[in-house]
């Protein structure tokens, strides 16, 4: 070190496993000798700025005992992943905020969710991945997972009527008639 001063910075070439090696030296350059290629590291420090990879492979939603149920598929993917890396999050649009599901899950997996009924009827899912170096990944659902069974029927009012004709009522379209086509038509 130039600087002769503590810490010391070092730099390394890029991303990798190091053999370090501390060799002291007084003011006049004279010191220990420099290691060899025979001789043994005194630390090993590992460089990762590579991020980990991370997909979600599959969401579907069910409804089990009248409510909905999303499952959650995922894989991660890094050299440095460590036990607990996935966080499970949830959004009203890709923007955010976003809320958290579950965390602390595995690599690879997946997660039953039932959403708060609150939330409306879709959501977001957000897969945060991060190794044990601080690399973090998100992906999230480019579209939105309905929470409502789609099989369900559903039906639309289109006017309310009170059964007193006023003038300020609105206009109610008149009953669908048939009419027969006459000869000719």
């Amino acid at each position: 070190d130039k600087q002769r001063k503590s810490p010391v910075e070092v730099q390394f070439p890029g991303d990798g496993l190091f053999g370090v090696t501390l060799v002291a030296s007084n003011g006049r350059g004279a010191g220990g000798a420099p290691p060899t290629a025979a001789d043994t590291p005194d630390w090993w420090i590992e460089v990762d700025t590579t991020k980990p990879t991370a997909q979600i492979t599959k969401v579907h939603s069910v409804t089990e005992e009248g409510q909905a149920v999303v499952h959650i598929h995922w894989t991660a993917h890094d050299k440095n992943l460590g036990d607990a890396p996935v966080d499970l999050f949830y959004a009203a649009s890709p923007q955010g905020p976003w809320l958290p599901i579950a965390k602390g899950l595995k690599g690879e997996g997946q997660h039953r969710w039932a959403p708060p009924r609150e939330i409306g009827a879709q959501a977001h899912i957000q897969l945060s991945v991060r190794d044990m170096a601080g690399n973090t990944s998100m992906v999230h659902t480019l579209v939105p997972v309905l929470f409502d069974d789609p099989a369900r029927a559903r039906a639309v009012i289109r006017g309310i009527t009170t059964g007193v004709p006023t003038a300020t009522a609105p206009l109610l379209p008149t009953p669908l008639q048939i009419v027969q086509p006459g000869p000719g038509q």
